[in-house]
């Protein structure tokens, strides 16, 4: 809940924030968004009060309002020119912060422009990728900015950014290197997959298995019991019952 949701007002914007999201999120077409945006509007007006409702505006919440914010607290974005503003800040900040210029998605970065609809996607896309099992499937013509707004949002989220940019016939060896880091450092981290990598019939499988059960058993035909003697401190510090079965489901679980 927001930090300062104790009015009811406040906890309506909320609501609206979340239901608006976590159905548009859903949605591609402007009938269905206009559909939705409908019903939305009148269960908001049978069930709240007047004095109370808002929906002039959409009303949107994120946890990169305040720099330097450890507990991911939701802040309202007061207006759209504001969240702009912020985001081209906090863009060149992440710029200046890191040393590496060599990334291909810095040289993205140092490229983007933050308008309008560019800012409603990185929120958006943030929103998705703080989520357990958080992933995005982003569609449309080449050039358009669909990698450069996923980039902020990771950066904006505290994710380490991972751009993929190998050949779809190695995909699966670097996958397997960003899977491990995550399962066994503890990392939280987002990797980017591009047209490129999924024309390979392996890099699909890999992507699809992963999605459906949060596993890739087929990356670790022979380094199922080096893993799990890798995690076992971990399980047995998290006070879990060390057996090789808990063990595999702890690194299968803390990688996503």
């Amino acid at each position: 809940m927001p930090a300062n949701a104790s009015l009811l007002s406040e906890i309506i914007k909320h609501w609206l924030s979340e239901v608006n999201q976590t159905y548009g999120n859903r949605l591609a077409t402007d009938a269905d968004l206009s559909l939705v945006t409908s019903v939305i509007k009148r269960a908001s007006e049978l069930y709240f009060p007047s004095e109370c409702l808002d929906t002039t505006q959409p009303h949107w919440y994120t946890t990169f309002i305040k720099e330097g914010d450890a507990d991911n607290t939701l802040s309202r974005i007061p207006s759209l020119e504001a969240l702009i503003a912020m985001l081209d800040k906090r863009r060149r900040q992440c710029l200046s912060d890191n040393e590496d210029r060599s990334k291909q998605y810095f040289e993205r970065m140092e490229r983007m422009t933050v308008f309008e609809q560019a800012a409603k996607h990185v929120v958006h896309n943030a929103r998705i990728l703080s989520r357990p099992y958080g992933n995005l499937l982003l569609v449309g013509p080449a050039g358009i900015g669909k990698r450069s707004c996923a980039i902020l949002a990771s950066m904006l989220s505290k994710l380490q950014l991972n751009n993929i940019t190998c050949e779809a016939k190695d995909f699966p060896e670097e996958y397997q290197t960003l899977y491990t880091r995550a399962g066994i450092k503890g990392e939280q981290a987002v990797f980017i997959v591009g047209e490129k990598q999924l024309q390979c019939h392996q890099t699909l499988v890999a992507i699809s298995n992963f999605l459906v059960t949060g596993e890739c058993l087929e990356l670790y035909d022979h380094d199922r019991e080096d893993i799990i003697r890798k995690v076992r401190p971990d399980v047995r510090a998290s006070m879990m019952i060390d057996t090789p079965e808990n063990c595999w489901a702890y690194f299968s679980t803390r990688e996503i």
